[in-house]
């Protein structure tokens, strides 16, 4: 059987989640290593693999980072640029090994698919001729906006999941060895690893239920110099609530994820921070208070200036011997055409989807010809669509309690009415039209089904964007 290695983010690693099927799936579960953590962007497969020996250890290297890429591209966090640097990075590290990479991209729900990284994953797949396992292609295509496989707004249903892992060994059994193209390539990314760290700071040892490691405790006083050759370019830590602020002497850094993330499901645990810009070298410190530190000030909703511990848990700091961006950039620019034409690729994808919405409105619409209707859901989803009912009687447009500030609000001579009030116009009506995303339709219609004291016909327009 064919050694398989996944690393990636949070539904690789639910209990859920396509990791545990393929282990269940696998007549021999010691070939399937699986390694993941929740929200991490590509970078993260940097330090995996440099950090524990998986390339030529196993046959098969899949990288499932598409969507956490996609959410730090679409808000600004990193640019397309930095992302191509490190998966050119990522594709050196199997310079020479009989281990072949492979892209699992996903479809994502959290950002408009025009906005996804995936086309910068297609043409780095062309580039270096590599397989794609392309799930958000193939369920773009589809020909019907009913299929919703999110549990919720990050997490697939566990029958998707189990869908993944069957591809996802089906594909590597037809994968045939083919060596990764990357002749002249320059950019290489290398660690500085708790074995180097520990030199000079106290070892301490971190788990939680799923992750156990080493780490040095870097207090606050402290300083870590770097070579003077290289780009800091991300930081593994565990990250706890109320953490010092970071700080690096002569350097922009820019942190993708900092210290004191205001989400708590990411304390106690370890989590890697992107930093870009700068120049070579520097000296690493730690603050008490935000200035001359950086930080994302949006991420700091737990601080209490007050109540910061005196040190910071450090495995690994990640350098390079190129700066990503500029790298980055000369790497588009030589080969342009490729990541033109898998932009437009994904421009076409994009108005696919949205036609396909059209289709299923029509086709919607033609039921409910001469009949009362309620729309629930986006209210500025179904004014868009309202014309297509034209030939039906609109009740109203249902909206939750909480979006309905003003009571008086109407589209036309259709008013807004809060879901708390809708009962008795549900008993008058022929049908009820749904506009809402993936992960909220099953949860809304069931809402629609209690109320409701008749069958009504209930249907559901996916929005993808």
């Amino acid at each position: 059987m064919k050694k398989i290695a996944v690393i990636g983010i949070s539904n690789l690693i639910i209990s859920t989640g396509y990791g545990a099927q393929l282990k269940k799936l696998s007549a021999d579960k010691t070939y399937i290593y699986i390694y993941g953590l929740g929200t991490n962007a590509s970078l993260m497969a940097l330090f995996e693999l440099l950090r524990k020996e998986i390339i030529d250890n196993y046959d098969y290297v899949v990288l499932d980072y598409c969507i956490s890429d996609t959410l730090y591209l679409y808000k600004s966090y990193v640019t397309k640029e930095i992302i191509v640097a490190w998966l050119v990075g990522i594709m050196n590290l199997f310079k020479d090994s009989r281990t072949i990479p492979i892209f699992l991209i996903l479809p994502q729900l959290d950002y408009p698919l025009g906005e996804s990284s995936s086309y910068l994953y297609r043409a780095i797949a062309r580039i270096f001729n590599i397989p794609v396992i392309d799930i958000e292609y193939e369920y773009n295509h589809v020909n019907s906006t009913d299929i919703a496989p999110w549990n919720d707004i990050n997490h697939f249903f566990p029958e998707f999941q189990e869908m993944l892992a069957q591809r996802i060994l089906k594909e590597v059994n037809n994968i045939h060895p083919s060596s990764v193209y990357s002749a002249s390539e320059r950019i290489n990314f290398s660690l500085l690893d708790v074995d180097y760290l520990k030199n000079f700071f106290p070892v301490v040892i971190k788990s939680t239920a799923r992750v156990k490691d080493i780490f040095v405790k870097f207090k606050i006083g402290q300083k870590l110099n770097l070579p003077k050759n290289y780009y800091l370019c991300g930081i593994y830590y565990w990250c706890e609530k109320n953490h010092p602020y970071i700080s690096f002497k002569n350097s922009a850094l820019h942190l993708i994820k900092n210290l004191n993330l205001n989400y708590v499901g990411f304390f106690c645990r370890p989590i890697c921070v992107s930093c870009s810009g700068g120049t070579r070298g520097g000296t690493l410190t730690l603050e008490t208070s935000v200035e001359n530190a950086i930080y994302e000030r949006d991420n700091c909703g737990y601080i209490d200036q007050l109540c910061h511990s005196d040190c910071l848990y450090i495995n690994s700091l990640l350098l390079c011997d190129s700066n990503p961006y500029n790298f980055g950039l000369d790497f588009i620019e030589s080969h342009l055409r490729i990541f033109t034409e898998e932009k437009n690729r994904l421009a076409i994808m994009t108005i696919q989807r949205l036609s396909c919405a059209d289709r299923w409105v029509k086709e919607t619409a033609k039921k409910y010809v001469g009949k009362k209707i309620l729309a629930y859901g986006a209210g500025a989803a179904f004014e868009a669509y309202a014309p297509f009912f034209s030939e039906s009687t609109i009740m109203g447009i249902i909206l939750d309690d909480k979006f309905l500030a003003d009571t008086n609000k109407k589209y036309g001579n259709i008013p807004y009415i809060k879901f708390s009030e809708v009962q008795t116009m549900l008993q008058e009506a022929d049908g009820c039209i749904i506009f809402c995303r993936p992960e909220y339709k099953f949860a809304m219609m069931q809402k629609i089904e209690e109320l409701s004291e008749k069958s009504l016909g209930i249907d559901c327009c996916i929005l993808y964007n």
